[in-house]
């Protein structure tokens, strides 16, 4: 029986241990030894950092049906940790009604609230078909200082959580979009 198997990625005579099992192969091993795979695998992530992120992949929900970042994305990258982690702080902030918010939004809750409210479009915060949701998307950030920037309380704002959203995540914010999406979904 074979006990080498050469890696067609670098090379290099390899053991059979430094392969991944593949039952769908010819001797039953992966033909890239499991460095190779590997490098393969973080240059992949590296090149395609943001499509992965924006993916709805990037969210699980569990038994409660309470949304979870995946932890593979919070493993691999720290920016969307951080972000994460900012964001679970603020809703329990939020759902508290605790002045804590000020570390994050700059400003007390009684304060972003009133801001909240203080809309065109006549959104009440707490309603159930509004969610706040931000101009710019914090995850576009490359540094932490850019993220607590992004956080700040007037990069905020209420939307009818029917809005789709992604449309504008990868420009800049517009009003005339949601008066658009509103006139055509008849929304006052």
């Amino acid at each position: 029986m074979q006990e080498t198997k050469e890696c067609t990625k670098c090379g290099e005579v390899k053991s059979l241990e430094d392969f991944n099992k593949r039952k769908d192969s010819k001797d039953g091993y992966r033909n890239q030894c499991k460095e190779c795979r590997e490098k393969a695998h973080k240059k992949y992530y590296k090149e395609n950092r943001s499509y992965i992120i924006s993916s709805n992949q990037k969210y699980r929900v569990n038994n409660r049906g309470v949304r979870r970042a995946s932890s593979k994305i919070r493993r691999l990258d720290p920016i969307f940790r951080y972000v994460d982690n900012k964001r679970r702080d603020l809703n329990g902030y939020l759902k508290r009604k605790s002045d804590k918010c000020y570390e994050i939004l700059g400003c007390t809750y009684t304060e972003y609230i009133t801001y909240l409210n203080n809309n065109k479009y006549g959104f009440i915060y707490k309603n159930s078909n509004i969610d706040i949701d931000h101009k710019i998307t914090p995850l576009k950030a490359k540094t932490t200082e850019e993220v607590d920037k992004l956080f700040h309380f007037t990069n905020t704002h209420l939307l009818p959580e029917r809005y789709n959203r992604n449309i504008k995540k990868d420009k800049d914010w517009d009003p005339k979009d949601l008066d658009k999406w509103m006139c055509n979904n008849k929304i006052k």
